[in-house]
């Protein structure tokens, strides 16, 4: 089921809401994906990103991410994100199952 609606477009990370579908990764320090391109974000995902944006130093995410493309999806973003129903869709988890294949 796809849940895609509007047309993507350039988002401050702090001003990202649920519902809200990335066309791509979120990466933080060392180019580490903290939230996968795809993913339609849940209350949960904005209160982390949001968390993230007001860290001190080199932990503050604006310092890697400013904005990101997304668009308006037609999830309600109340949904939990996929890799708390689901562990093996975790990007971590996948990069790791890949290289030991």
């Amino acid at each position: 089921m796809s849940y895609s609606f509007g047309r993507k477009r350039w988002v401050e990370v702090d001003r990202l809401q649920a519902g809200h579908q990335l066309c791509e990764n979120i990466r933080g320090l060392a180019g580490k994906i903290l939230v996968a391109e795809g993913e339609i974000l849940s209350q949960k995902h904005v209160d982390q990103i949001i968390r993230w944006c007001q860290r001190p130093g080199m932990g503050n995410l604006k310092l890697y991410t400013r904005g990101v493309w997304a668009r308006v999806s037609l999830a309600s973003g109340d949904e939990m994100p996929r890799c708390e129903s689901d562990p093996y869709a975790a990007v971590s988890v996948q990069k790791w199952y890949r290289s030991h294949r």
